[in-house]
């Protein structure tokens, strides 16, 4: 039978060793910065469409119009609900650009509502240029298109 003073010696240098190879914490002082992380945003919550644009363009292409067609249809579903459309653009270039492409992208996602039958009444278009949520080109040449909550009657 094994001497379990030795084994209790051993043992004890072991974790000993073990607790000197891990870093000690950071002091109080300084407490350390949280980590930079830069990532795409999360998928358009439930009654949030985003239509995407190519650059420099407020022209709907084949997937904007599908997008368009699926919000239509949760409209449709929600005849008392109103539609927020907001038009963005990428940071590149000039911020009266940015705007004004921002707003043609805008108007452009509200007629092709209209043109599927939903009345202008429901439609709030408004477009904020090169400003708001920004994760890369791609993402900030988009309209957003939510459905919101009816007004209470």
């Amino acid at each position: 039978m094994p001497n379990t003073r030795i084994l209790s010696v051993l043992l004890a240098g072991a974790l000993a060793a073990c607790a000197s190879a891990v870093p000690p914490p950071p002091p109080a002082s300084e407490p350390a910065a949280p980590p930079v992380v830069l990532r795409a945003p999360a998928p358009a919550p439930a009654g949030v469409f985003l239509v995407f644009f190519e650059p420099r363009s407020a022209a709907l292409d084949r997937p904007a119009r599908g997008v368009i067609r699926s919000a239509v249809q949760i409209a449709r579903a929600q005849p008392r609900s109103p539609l927020v459309v907001t038009g963005y653009a990428s940071p590149a270039g000039t911020e009266a650009a940015g705007e004004q492409l921002s707003r043609q992208r805008a108007r452009a996602v509200a007629n092709a509502l209209r043109a599927q039958g939903i009345p202008a009444r429901r439609i709030r278009a408004e477009w904020r240029g090169p400003t708001g949520p920004v994760f890369d080109d791609e993402e900030s040449r988009r309209v957003e298109v939510r459905v919101e909550a009816p007004a209470p009657r």
